[in-house]
């Protein structure tokens, strides 16, 4: 990539002026479209995120509008997913209430211990 923007730089004043003024910032938050092979298309939020420190690193969390396909997508992948179980719900004992669940009823899952 520096090869080819250096070569328009040298060739081109136009180019050159206008790189030299492009605003480069870090995309903090956004939507990004995913496709993947088994669940399909799930438009996707994140938020990026700057660790403490002067190592530079982030961490990218992505979320899906609740009740959307995008959510069902990535919930039907965290089942499949190494590492991830759901979480088993105590039975709802008469007087004590119901158990709670997911969004969408579906289970929440944890990382392994």
């Amino acid at each position: 990539m520096a090869e080819l923007v250096g070569g328009l730089v040298i060739r081109s004043e136009e180019f050159a002026a206008r790189w030299a003024r492009h605003p480069v910032r870090t995309c903090t938050s956004g939507v990004k479209h995913f496709h993947h092979p088994v669940v399909g298309p799930m438009e996707l939020h994140f938020e990026n995120l700057l660790i403490p420190g002067d190592l530079g690193q982030r961490i990218i969390a992505y979320s899906a509008e609740p009740g959307s396909s995008s959510e069902s997508a990535l919930r039907l992948l965290s089942l499949s997913a190494p590492g991830f179980e759901p979480v088993k719900e105590p039975d709802a004992s008469p007087g004590r209430g119901r158990s709670e669940t997911g969004a969408a009823g579906a289970p929440p899952t944890r990382l392994p211990s």
